[in-house]
């Protein structure tokens, strides 16, 4: 279910979603539908469930499509869309700016020459489990800072994988292995800005790598996501405030890099099986 995209502007509210300055990921509900738009980023979409209906791409000819569920498609930049549907079906959105997918695209097939052109009903297993990921981060309903990092790093998964189906390349690049020098300088920076947006690119540039090389890298040293990673030491060190400080809880949550003291119990209370109220209680008497 695409949204329309006015010139240099992001989409219209059709569902939930989450934005940064590079990366939308917006979460389409079912129902009727009809748009027609000119994109200036690029769209990636995936069928959550099946739906059916009609389209156009850089034509005049509408036709029938089926979209068939855990299927994908491409719409690059600057692609005249039309697309309509009586029933519609539930359907993930991804839009990206042409500098962030750019930096994958040089980053993944340097040595290629690549033309951006619309595909659909692709099928990726990987591609399905991103979407599935986007799915669960969008019901959560978080907020457009707390989620940059995690819905760049979705995103950027989603623009690979777009790239070796574009490619028709089936295997991911070499992972570059982090020395346990880089590793401290990540762990350090994210220590000392937890309270900050840490984005993709921003932990990237800290060690000079490219975001992808960095995700895949960082996961592989760690054994978890930069996004997984970051939110465990904000948990840590909101424990570490509560245990030795009488900081309001609100406060805490700030200094950790939460929005609100209700985003911080809501994680805390699912890593810690309490809440942090309740925690406080305990360790301090």
């Amino acid at each position: 279910m695409p949204s329309s995209m006015e010139h240099q502007s992001l989409p219209p509210i059709y569902g939930r979603r989450l934005i940064s300055d590079r990366v939308l990921i917006e979460l389409c509900p079912k129902q009727p539908y009809s748009v027609r738009y000119r994109p200036d980023w690029h769209i990636l979409g995936f069928a959550l469930e099946g739906q059916t209906g009609h389209d156009s791409f850089d034509s005049d000819r509408v036709q029938e499509y089926h979209a068939h569920p855990n299927t994908f498609a491409f719409t690059p930049a600057g692609c005249e869309t039309f697309s309509e549907s009586k029933q519609g079906g539930d359907y993930l959105v991804f839009a990206v700016s042409p500098e962030f997918f750019a930096l994958y695209l040089q980053d993944v097939a340097p040595h290629q020459s690549i033309t951006l052109h619309r595909q659909s009903n692709l099928r990726d297993p990987h591609v399905t489990a991103i979407a599935r990921a986007a799915q669960t981060l969008i019901a959560s309903n978080p907020t457009e800072g707390h989620g940059r990092l995690y819905a760049e790093t979705l995103a950027g998964q989603f623009a690979v994988h777009t790239i070796f189906a574009l490619s028709s390349r089936s295997t991911a690049p070499k992972t570059h292995q982090l020395t346990s020098h880089q590793i401290q300088q990540i762990v350090d920076f994210i220590d000392v800005n937890l309270c900050e947006d840490l984005s993709l690119a921003t932990l990237a540039d800290v060690i000079g790598m490219t975001q992808f090389h960095f995700a895949r890298s960082f996961k592989v040293a760690v054994g978890h996501s930069p996004h997984a990673f970051v939110m465990e030491r904000r948990l840590l060190r909101a424990k570490e405030l509560l245990t030795q400080t009488t900081l309001p809880i609100s406060h805490i949550a700030l200094d950790c890099g939460f929005n609100s003291q209700s985003h911080l119990t809501r994680y805390f209370s699912q890593a810690f099986s309490i809440s942090p109220n309740r925690f406080r209680q305990t360790v301090q008497g």
